[in-house]
């Protein structure tokens, strides 16, 4: 099975590819990649025309994503941000009016860029996006795949908008020029940029919420 034609050699483990365009995406000058999505052993090598009785198909996993994440970030204190999110703590076992309490988590992040590869087609999509990780080892994970977002009242959000009032102008104009060198790097694989992503199979059914400060 091979998942696209690209001049980077393919294997037929998750992992190794993933580790190709891991190593070339850390070679963009100015930017550092600080996160991916993890690799498993998803079987994604299992063939479907190959004629082996033997050769039975992969498990069926409900959060298996027919993509792989990255974010590299531009380097620049212009890109750090402090945040927090909120989560639950249990009660104390031993008192019986104990009621569960929110705790607020202080954090850190950086925007960046949201890389989503395709898995299956030579297709990419990528966005300005965060990634922030909290004193309670939580992390809240770009995903460029989740689609369009809403405000409180249901109105679709201009991300661009609202990135370029989160940083300034200036740094958004760099987050740009990032988004432009790496699709020119994917383009220079055989890779296209979609305006949107619609070979996207699966989508979190859940986010953090965080509180930007």
């Amino acid at each position: 099975m091979v998942w696209w034609k690209s001049s980077i050699p393919m294997s037929r483990t998750f992992a190794t590819s993933m580790r190709n365009w891991s190593g070339i995406l850390r070679k963009i000058p100015g930017a550092e990649l600080l996160w991916q999505t993890e690799a498993e052993d998803n079987s994604a090598h299992w063939d479907d025309d190959e004629d082996d009785e033997d050769d039975e198909p992969p498990p069926f996993r409900p959060d298996f994503q027919s993509y792989h994440v990255f974010f590299p970030a531009p380097k620049g204190s212009e890109f750090e941000f402090e945040t927090e999110t909120e989560n639950l703590e249990e009660p104390d076992p031993e008192d019986p009016d104990g009621e569960l309490a929110t705790v607020t988590c202080p954090g850190r992040g950086r925007y960046g860029c949201g890389v989503a590869v395709c898995l299956a087609t030579p297709f990419a999509a990528i966005r300005s996006s965060e990634y922030a990780h909290f004193e309670d080892g939580s992390t809240w994970t770009p995903d460029p795949g989740e689609g369009a977002y809403s405000d409180e009242k249901g109105e679709p959000v201009d991300l661009a908008a609202s990135y370029r009032e989160a940083v300034g102008e200036n740094a958004f104009a760099k987050l740009e020029n990032l988004r432009a060198r790496i699709a020119k790097v994917l383009a220079k694989h055989g890779v296209v940029v979609l305006d949107q992503p619609f070979w996207i199979c699966r989508r979190r059914n859940s986010r953090r919420i965080a509180k930007y400060s």
